[in-house]
């Protein structure tokens, strides 16, 4: 996990250094994505659910783009209970229901990115881009059990990772030199395991996600 963390870092500064000389500035270009979409899980109990996501990139301001991002997916589930009760005194049947918090679901990817750009043409401002990712996905499961009548308490926690690998591709809208609108389509794959020390059991788990980003791309 650690030489992920310090990966990402370098690859934070490189863009800011090349971009603060007279060659840099004429040579590279570094910029940031914001996203917001909807990811749809294909493993049985994870499902689907919106996401957020943001990149940084760096590179020529024509071709190819070296970067990395990360996305932030979470989903909360709950089980649904009904029963019946008389009242003591009038006999009255009164139907009572009750929504309980199960557990919550997060998923966060981090990712390397490379991106090729249709190079800016004078003639049209929308612009194909297509890329592959490689990373790292954490999932996070907090699992819950009610404990009082005005709240939640947390019981239980596992965590798991693995290598994620995958391909995106999509169109931008200039708006301006500087800064795009961006809408993606995205493929990952992932492989995720984790060591249960009371179990004494090793556990692993594939997971396969397509999303769909709307961004905003903007030049720093």
């Amino acid at each position: 996990m650690k030489r992920y963390i310090s990966l990402i870092f370098v690859l934070i500064l490189i863009p800011g250094i090349l971009n603060s000389t007279p060659a840099g500035k004429n040579l590279f270009k570094s910029y940031s994505s914001f996203r917001l979409g909807v990811k749809e899980q294909f493993t049985e109990g994870i499902g689907g659910g919106l996401a957020l996501g943001m990149d940084f990139y760096g590179g020529s301001e024509n071709w190819i783009d070296f970067g990395f991002g990360f996305d932030f997916y979470w989903k909360n589930y709950f089980s649904k209970s009904s029963s019946i009760s008389k009242d003591p005194v009038s006999g009255i049947p009164w139907r009572t229901s009750r929504e309980d918090k199960q557990h919550s679901v997060y998923l966060i990817p981090l990712k390397l990115l490379l991106r090729v750009n249709n190079p800016p043409s004078s003639t049209t401002s929308v612009l194909p881009y297509f890329g592959l990712e490689l990373g790292y996905q954490m999932l996070l499961l907090n699992y819950y059990n009610q404990e009082t009548s005005w709240g939640w308490s947390e019981t239980d926690t596992d965590f798991a990772g693995g290598f994620l690998f995958g391909g995106f591709g999509g169109v931008k809208y200039l708006l301006n030199r500087n800064s795009a609108l961006t809408g993606t389509v995205s493929y990952n794959y992932s492989h995720i395991s984790h060591y249960d020390d009371e179990k004494n059991i090793y556990q692993w788990l594939p997971l396969n996600s397509l999303g769909l980003w709307l961004g905003l791309e903007f030049g720093i």
